[in-house]
Parts: structure tokens; sequence; C-alpha cells
């Protein structure tokens, strides 16, 4: 192949690139907007009964009790009105972004505040709000309502991705190989030596898993139905990583299913930093939050600053006798 068709090849597979990142955008802000409307309509168009029956909305709702949690986020706890009973059936479940209102004078709802699902009980929904946040405005004699609404989060990560691909990921050798321009490239088998499973318990096939993921250079695809212990293999593919002083991303497609990971590697003792929102994590594993690190390092280094003050003190007052 000449160098004038390999500069050919390579315009047309970043014109697929660009026309790619193109096409996702127009859908993606496509689907937001829908997104926007629906929750617009429900909010303005829907009585609260009506959002009642579509599982979004808690109404009659009041402060029952205020906590700190979470690495210093407030904790506000709503349960129904009148009373300590159970709360009407909804959807609402932890990880949900809420807002927090009632209805104004002319009958709409109006929010007050928004935060996020920690915790779901039968009588009790607790939201957990950031320092910045105007959750003081609450009161907590009145009476509120809680809705679910439309989280933006997800659409600007995406937008913000697919605007890279776009300018440039084409400076990155995988677009190369998920746009087909090339195939995903592997080393010798005999580069790989002889390896020390770190979970006995694999068997043949798991193995073999390893092996083949840890021989490819760009891409690897472990495929099964559930239940066959893919994830197992995946915690060993990365400790064998973490041997080899790799960094690792781990992504999935869900916080369950990161939970899970992290579960599976805490027992390996290795460092690693549980990414997003505390109030969406599995409790058994808010300690590898980014924010219960960064709280254990301002402890530590709070000790060992108010230790160094007590000994000068202590020094200061001790006088030398010869």
């Amino acid at each position: 192949m000449t160098e004038q068709e390999k500069d050919l090849g390579k315009e047309e597979i970043l014109d697929n690139c660009d026309r790619f990142a193109a096409k996702h955008l127009e859908l993606l802000e496509l689907e937001r907007e829908a997104e926007i409307e629906e929750n617009k309509c429900l909010q303005e168009g829907c009585s609260v009964k009506s959002l009642q029956k579509k599982g979004v909305c808690i109404p009659k709702l009041r402060i029952s009790s205020t906590t700190t949690g979470l690495f210093g986020r407030t904790l506000l706890n709503f349960g129904t009105f009148y009373g300590n009973g159970s709360l009407p059936t909804h959807t609402i479940s932890s990880g949900d972004i809420v807002g927090i209102g009632s209805l104004n004078s002319d009958g709409k709802i109006e929010i007050v505040t928004s935060g996020v699902v920690s915790r779901v009980t039968d009588s009790i929904v607790s939201v957990a709000f950031e320092k910045n946040s105007n959750f003081s405005d609450l009161e907590n004699e009145d009476q509120y309502m809680m809705i679910k609404i439309a989280n933006d989060v997800t659409y600007k990560r995406l937008k913000r991705i697919l605007k890279t691909l776009g300018s440039k990921g084409r400076e990155h050798r995988l677009v190369d190989v998920f746009f087909e321009d090339r195939k995903p490239s592997s080393c010798e088998e005999s580069s790989l030596k002889n390896i020390s499973f770190r979970n006995n318990n694999l068997n043949d096939q798991q193995k073999e898993a390893v092996r083949f993921s840890l021989l490819q250079k760009d891409v690897a695809i472990i495929h099964g139905p559930p239940g066959t212990g893919k994830t197992t293999t995946v915690v060993e593919c990365i400790l064998q990583a973490i041997s080899q002083k790799l960094k690792i991303i781990a992504c999935a497609p869900s916080n369950v299913a990161v939970d899970n990971l992290v579960e599976k590697l805490a027992g390996h003792k290795i460092k690693m930093v549980r990414l997003g929102h505390p109030a969406r994590f599995l409790t058994s594993i808010q300690q590898y939050s980014l924010d219960a690190i960064v709280l254990v390092m301002m402890a530590a280094m709070w000790w060992r600053n108010s230790t160094k003050k007590s000994i000068k003190r202590v020094s200061s007052s001790v006088r030398t006798f010869f």
C-alpha cells in the first residue's frame, strides 16, 4: 500500500469517527430534550395525584430528623406529614436525584432544593445534600413533596466524551481499532511467562480468559452467560495487571456492578478509589470512596500538626539543667 493510499484510508476512518461523534451528539441532544420535556410536562401538566400514580412523587412529607453522614453531608430524613406511618407506593430508590418542594400560590410545583437519595425504607426516605445546596431553606414544620428529577450528570459526561472523540479521539490508536482501520494486536504467547494466579479456584476457562486478556495490546472481550464467573475473571485480570505495576481504571454500566468489583478486590488489600457519590455505594465499600480517603488524609494531617504543636509547647516549657 502506497503512502497516498494510507493517507486516503486514514482520512476515511477519521471521517467515520467525526460522523459517528456528530451523529451521536445529535441523538444525545434529542434524548435530552425529550427527557426535559417529559419532566416539564410531569411537573407542570400533571397533578400531584397523577405524579404519585406514576411513582415519581411522594406527597405530604415532613422532615422527621436531621443527621450528618456520608463524609460531612447533611442527611434529611423525610417521613409522612401525619404520624409515622408507611410511605405511599413509589419508584424512588437510592441514588436517585430528587427535588424537594411544594405547591405555590398558582398550584404549580415549586422545587426548593435537590439532593441524592441515600436510603429508602417503608417509612423514611433519607436525602443527602451538599454543603452548597440551599437545604437550609427547608423548615421542619412545613409540608413538602419529593419528586424524582432528571439527572444531567450522565448527559454532560456523554456530551464531553463525544466532543473529545470528535476533536482528539483520532489521536488515540484505539480509534483505529474500534473503527476497523486496523486489527487488534497482541503479544507473543512466549512473552507471557507462567502466571501465578491469585485465585486458586479459577476453572480452566477462566484461566484461559485471563491469559488471553493479558496478551492483548488493545482490547479483549470476555463473553459468557450470567453466573459463569466473568466478574471473578475480571478481578483476576486486574490483580495480574497490578502485579505488573500497571494503573487500572475499572468501569461498569451500573453502580452495583462497580460495587461488586470493589467488594471482590477489597479482600486483596490493594489501594483503590471508588469514584462517584457515596449515596450510590453499598455501605460495605464506602470506605473506598474518594470522600472517605480524603477525610482520612485530612484527619492524619491534623493529628500530625497538632502533635508537633504539642511537642513544641512541651519542649519550650522544659528547662535543661546541668
